[in-house]
C-alpha cells in the first residue's frame, strides 16, 4: 500500500468511533418495524404509513451499503450511497408533513418518469417503419392514455421535496454529495488527480481509486447517519411505534453527543 494510503492514528480512531456507532441503527429500524400500527386499508401501498416503511428498508439497505464501501476506502461510493440516504429522509420528511397530498407527488412523478421514457423508445428506438407495429401502437395508446389521465404528471424535486418539511438544512448535504461524489462534476473528476514526485519533480498522475482527503470517510459515515436516524424519527412518527421510541431517542442523543450537537438544537423524537 502507498504510504498516501495510510490513515493517520486519529483518522482510524474517528472512523472506527463511528463505524461502531453505524452498527447500532439497523437495529432501532428493526424495532419500528416490530411495532408499526399499520393497517391495510383501501389505500394499499399509497398509505403513507406503507410507504414510509417502504422509505425504511431502502434506506437500511442503502447505509449497509455505505458502511460496506466505506470499510473498503471506497469513499466517492460511500457518499453516493449517503445521498440515496437524504433522498430517502425527503420523502419521509415529506409524508410526516403533508401525507396523501406528498403520496400523490410521489405517484405524479413515477407517472411522469415512465411517460418520458416511453416517449423516448418511440422517438430513438424505435424506427420510423416500425411506428405502425403492434408493440408501437401499443405503446402509444398507453403513453396516451397516461397523459389523459393524469396530465400534470411532474418530477418530484428533491429541493422542493426538502423544502416542505423540517429536513430543509439536509439539501445542503445532500448537494454537496451531488457535487463532490455522485455527479461526473469538475470537482469530482479532481479527485482522480494525483501529483507525485519523481527524481524529485512533480508528476501528475490519474488515480483510479482515489483515498479519502482527511477524516472523509469517517465524516461520510457521520453524515449517512444523521440521515438514518431522520428516518427513524420521521418513520416511527408515521407508524406510531411507541414502543421503539426509546430506541430511537437513544441513538438520537448518542449521535448528537458524538458529532458535537447541541442537544437544543435537535428535533424531538416524535
Amino acid at each position: 500500500m502507498d504510504a498516501r494510503d495510510q490513515p493517520s492514528r486519529t483518522t482510524q480512531e474517528k472512523e472506527a468511533k463511528w463505524f461502531s456507532f453505524a452498527e447500532k441503527l439497523p437495529p432501532a429500524g428493526v424495532a419500528i418495524f416490530g411495532h408499526a400500527q399499520v393497517t391495510i386499508t383501501e389505500k394499499q401501498f399509497a398509505d403513507p404509513k406503507v410507504l414510509g416503511l417502504a422509505l425504511l428498508c431502502r434506506t437500511l439497505s442503502n447505509f449497509a451499503g455505505v458502511i460496506s464501501v466505506a470499510k473498503l476506502g471506497l469513499v466517492v461510493e460511500a457518499r453516493i450511497l449517503t445521498r440515496s440516504c437524504y433522498e430517502n429522509l425527503f420523502c419521509v420528511a415529506g409524508l410526516v408533513a403533508k401525507g396523501d397530498e406528498f403520496v400523490e407527488a410521489m405517484y405524479q412523478d413515477d407517472i411522469k418518469g415512465i411517460r418520458s421514457r416511453g416517449e423516448f423508445v418511440l422517438q430513438t428506438v424505435v424506427s420510423p417503419e416500425d411506428k405502425q407495429n403492434d408493440f408501437a401502437q401499443r405503446l402509444r395508446a398507453r403513453l396516451d392514455d397516461m397523459k389523459k389521465r393524469w396530465p400534470k404528471a411532474r418530477y418530484l424535486n428533491p429541493k422542493d421535496a426538502a423544502g416542505q418539511s423540517v429536513v430543509e438544512q439536509g439539501y445542503l448535504q445532500y448537494s454537496q454529495l451531488s457535487g463532490d461524489a455522485a455527479h461526473p462534476t469538475i470537482s469530482a473528476l479532481k479527485r482522480h488527480l494525483l501529483i507525485v514526485r519523481e527524481a524529485g519533480e512533480p508528476v501528475a498522475c490519474l488515480d483510479v481509486q482515489p483515498v479519502q482527503r482527511g477524516t472523509e470517510i469517517a465524516d461520510t459515515v457521520n453524515i449517512a447517519c444523521n440521515a438514518v436516524i431522520g428516518v427513524l424519527v420521521g418513520v416511527n412518527q408515521l407508524v406510531e411505534a411507541k414502543e421503539a421510541q426509546e430506541a430511537v431517542r437513544l441513538v438520537f442523543d448518542e449521535h448528537g453527543v458524538l458529532s458535537g450537537a447541541a442537544p437544543e438544537q435537535a428535533a424531538p423524537v416524535a
